[in-house]
């Protein structure tokens, strides 16, 4: 019986060295295709390098100088692919290997759809690629390749525009969204499609400010060289702000017409003047524009009662024995840190160094996070200011999705409490208020607005934390009626809340957190009320819920009525600066109002319909069932 175990043992090792002795050959195939492969793109780069010189290239120069050239060098990469691979391979074999040269079929591709459109105009469909490929098998392929080619002609149209082209952005516009309109239809399974499918809006914006500059009356510019200087320099203006910026905004086409069109306009007519020439009517316009342009730039640069006012700094409850507790998670933030150091020192001079304490948990960075924090936690001893910040010596985050991921995020939210916990001194036994920061941008003088909401008399409240788009945090934020906010203006369905919007006055919510967040410290500190259990973050076991929304909803299982959470949209935050200085500063300048008048009585009414498709459905209802929902206005 032994021999026999042993006799099969022999058996299986053989086995397995002959199993090794096929994936070695396999693997010296494989790497002998990548190398086909390398030699057959070099054939590609040569072609995306002819094709990208249709930025730079006139119209009628294109066929010489991009088509022929190109063309030249798809047929060289044409030869190749099908002499070592689609007539060289078996069906089988090809199917399995095709993954090697996947990325090369994609670039072919999108430069030859590229081709087609600047000879015909027109489109290339997926058979007439499988006539090349001689396999049906490349469709993702094409699919990549066609949001390639929007990309690519959505920058052309911004170069198009600068080469004084004026005619064919309206072409390209046209074209991109049959294009667009096409894609829609299809339902993307694969997540890197339908993620490359979703960037495609921002390109669509693009295309439509590209379109508002060239619809100008073009012809009649040309014989008019003040405008043709004009309508250039607020293009390329607006063109610089989208890439500063990094998304459009109908904000920033109104602040480069007031501050770039309109004093160019004022300063061309004023050099150009003739009075015998000039109609009455172009006088009363240039004065009309220029006293316009002088009374919104002389106005108080932010208004005495806007959210951005240094006039209007709200105290917090005056009582001088009030002691706030702040926590700070960090990771991977080099960028952000500097600012919200500054920004909370500040915060503490105004609040009193020694009415503040601060907990700071970093976990996983591998950027110079570690050591600014260092530097930092030195500045806190010098100026005697409470603290304790913990650095994770490990610089490897865990990969971790799911529940997993937000039982990780819980606990390290829960580290910055523990101080919490232990012995401190007598004066922070009694914490007013516990507030959270997020990686985000802040002014100091905002924070102390939160923590006046309604004169301090709120379970919990929260900033607006913007993105590009919009408000980001609508994973957490439901309104009282238990409804995920949307990211665009204004946000809310109800028309309570979105009047209260308009008036920058806190609006009553179920959840938030939003980047910066302050509860009143009843619900995290033990022994502040006897019927109150101390909320700590955690998961939902049913579904996968963020661990800022249990923070909100334990309130709600432990409240009678429906608590006072509010949101207060006198308080941005941003996680990149170029956001936070748009929706922070600049949209409280005083020369912003006529534009925010027509955001809230035009801009809502026409296109408020459209922002609905920005909003998701709550995945975990079901599990969350004990939300108090007095508040809630539905219908009105």
């Amino acid at each position: 019986m032994g021999d026999e175990k042993r006799m099969r043992f022999d058996n299986f090792q053989d086995q397995m060295k002959h199993l090794n002795v096929t994936i070695e050959k396999d693997n010296d195939y494989k790497q002998s295709l990548r190398d086909t492969v390398s030699l057959m793109d070099e054939h590609l780069q040569n072609a995306m390098a002819n094709a990208q010189r249709i930025h730079t290239t006139k119209q009628e120069d294109i066929k010489i100088n991009v088509i022929e050239p190109t063309t030249s060098c798809l047929k060289q990469f044409r030869e190749f692919y099908l002499s070592e691979f689609a007539n060289k391979m078996s069906d089988i074999e090809y199917l399995k290997y095709q993954h090697l040269w996947s990325r090369s079929i994609q670039t072919y591709m999108f430069i030859q759809l590229l081709l087609n459109y600047l000879q015909d105009e027109d489109l290339l469909t997926h058979k007439e690629f499988n006539e090349f490929t001689k396999y049906d098998d490349h469709l993702y392929d094409y699919l990549f390749a066609l949001i390639s080619l929007v990309n690519e002609l959505t920058r052309l149209t911004v170069n198009t525009v600068i080469m004084n082209e004026f005619d064919r952005p309206k072409r390209i516009s046209a074209f991109l969204k049959d294009v667009y309109q096409g894609l829609s239809l299809l339902n993307f399974k694969n997540d890197a499609l339908r993620r490359k499918f979703d960037s495609l809006k921002y390109d669509l914006n693009k295309l439509r400010v590209c379109s508002s500059a060239s619809s100008l009356e073009m012809v009649r510019l040309k014989d008019h060289p003040k405008f043709i200087t004009i309508a250039l320099l607020s293009s390329l203006s607006l063109v610089l702000e989208y890439f500063y910026f990094g998304f459009p905004s109908s904000l920033l086409l109104y602040l480069t017409l007031l501050l770039i069109t309109t004093p160019l306009y004022i300063l061309l007519q004023c050099l150009t003047f003739n009075k015998v020439k000039q109609s009455r009517s172009k006088l009363v316009t240039l004065a009309l524009v220029t006293l316009s342009f002088i009374y919104l730039i002389s106005r108080p640069t932010y208004p005495v009662t806007g959210p951005g006012s240094q006039l209007n700094r709200q105290d917090p409850i005056s009582n001088n024995t009030d002691t706030y507790f702040f926590s700070a998670n960090f990771y991977n933030n080099q960028d952000v840190l500097p600012e919200f150091f500054n920004q909370f020192l500040q915060l503490s001079d105004y609040l009193g160094h020694d009415k503040v304490y601060l907990s700071i948990y970093e976990s996983n960075s591998k950027d110079n996070t570690k050591v600014l924090l260092q530097e930092f936690n030195k500045s806190l001893n010098d100026l005697g200011i409470s603290h304790t910040v913990i650095t994770d010596q490990s610089t490897v985050k865990p990969t971790l999705v799911g529940n997993e991921r937000i039982g990780y995020l819980a606990g390290v939210r829960n580290k910055t409490l523990e101080p919490l916990t232990k012995e401190l001194d007598e004066k922070f036994k009694k914490f007013k208020k516990i507030v959270f920061f997020n990686d985000v941008f802040f002014d100091w003088f905002s924070v102390v607005r939160l923590l006046n909401t309604r004169n301090g008399d709120y379970d919990q409240v929260c900033a607006f934390d913007y993105f590009k788009i919009g408000v980001y945090d609508t994973w957490v934020t439901r309104d009282t009626c238990q409804r995920r906010v949307k990211p665009v203006w204004p946000h809310f369905q109800d028309k309570h809340s979105i009047n209260l919007l308009r008036q920058d006055k806190p609006i009553p919510v179920n959840s938030c957190w939003n980047g910066l967040t302050a509860f009143d410290s009843k619900w995290f500190v033990e022994g502040r009320q006897e019927d109150i259990t101390p909320v700590r973050f955690r998961i939902l076991d049913e579904c996968v819920a963020s661990e800022c929304l249990m923070s909100s909803y334990d309130i709600h299982l432990q409240s009678d009525k429906q608590p006072d959470i509010y949101m207060n949209p006198q308080v941005p935050t941003a996680y990149e600066r170029p956001v936070f200085q748009l929706r922070a500063r600049l949209v409280n300048l005083s020369l912003t109002r006529p534009y925010l008048t027509y955001r809230y009585w035009f801009e809502e009414r026409l296109f408020g319909w459209l922002t609905a498709i920005g909003r998701k459905e709550e995945t975990c209802a079901e599990f969350l069932t004990k939300w108090k929902m007095d508040n809630c206005k539905s219908n009105n």
